[in-house]
């Protein structure tokens, strides 16, 4: 019972620090900046499990290229957890970065085959 009630702590805790450094990224003046700082916490949040809320923080995120960033990381995080179906989903919302949309499938499958990381650098020029 401690066990699980300091996973929960933890959580709870996890879930205070990423809105406040939602709030401080929401602070920065520069559109520019305040995205990269956005993608960075979306990311995070992905890798901690908490895709959900990774999702909605792209939302936040106005320039399409750096939104369709921190997406293609929260795909990265689904797929690497064996969550396919939610990472298309989620490649799906990527518009405006046709690249990245078009890499972002490509890792998909990278990770579906069990190829290396590297497999999917050979298509790039």
């Amino acid at each position: 019972m401690g066990q699980l009630q300091a996973v929960a702590g933890a959580t709870d805790k996890s879930s205070q620090s990423f809105a406040q450094a939602i709030e401080a990224a929401r602070q920065i003046e520069d559109a520019s900046w305040r995205a990269m700082a956005l993608v960075e916490i979306a990311k995070a949040q992905a890798e901690a499990g908490q895709c959900a809320p990774a999702l909605e923080i792209t939302r936040q995120i106005e320039d399409a290229s750096q939104r369709a960033r921190a997406l293609r990381e929260i795909v990265k995080t689904q797929a690497k957890a064996g969550q396919i179906d939610q990472a298309i989903q989620t490649a799906e919302q990527i518009t405006g970065a046709p690249e990245v949309y078009t890499e972002t499938l490509l890792e998909i499958a990278r990770v579906l085959l069990g190829l290396p990381r590297e497999w999917v650098g050979w298509m790039k020029p």
